[in-house]
């Protein structure tokens, strides 16, 4: 989708995009090397449970959850060919239906457009509450 090759982790590689489904299910001596931010690096993070932080805050997140279980859960292939099949799937998006409000890339380009200046400077702390909501002290 962004054009970009996939390629392993490495701490020190400047200019690109980490992505992650959740952290929470990531390594933790991997994710405290996302903690102190690498020039040009920018981390995601599909889905970020909010009753339970990751150690480390990713610069964006798309999916804010209680609970989330990918959908390769079950699946036993090699982690390689499931990112194939991934990276394969069609990037058209979905028709949805109808009861939803649009959702454009011109949306989302001024939004960035606006948080550029700042956005990747910002610290990856972890955050210390996961906020006022009652069921969120019984995750």
């Amino acid at each position: 989708m962004l054009g970009l090759p996939a390629v392993p982790y490495a701490p020190d590689r400047t200019d690109t995009v980490v992505v992650a489904y959740d952290l929470n299910g990531s390594d933790p001596g991997l994710v405290r090397t996302l903690h102190a931010r690498t020039d040009g690096q920018i981390l995601a993070e599909h889905a970020t449970c909010w009753t339970d932080p990751p150690a480390v805050s990713a610069d964006f997140s798309t999916l804010l959850c209680q609970y989330a279980a990918p959908p390769w859960r079950d699946d036993d292939r090699p982690e390689e060919e499931i990112a194939r099949d991934v990276a394969a799937a069609d990037p058209a998006p979905d028709g949805g239906d109808g009861a939803t409000p649009p959702d454009p890339d011109e949306a989302f380009r001024a939004f960035a457009a606006g948080v550029a200046p700042g956005w990747l400077a910002g610290p990856r702390d972890r955050v210390a509450s996961p906020g006022p909501v009652p069921s969120s002290r019984f995750a």
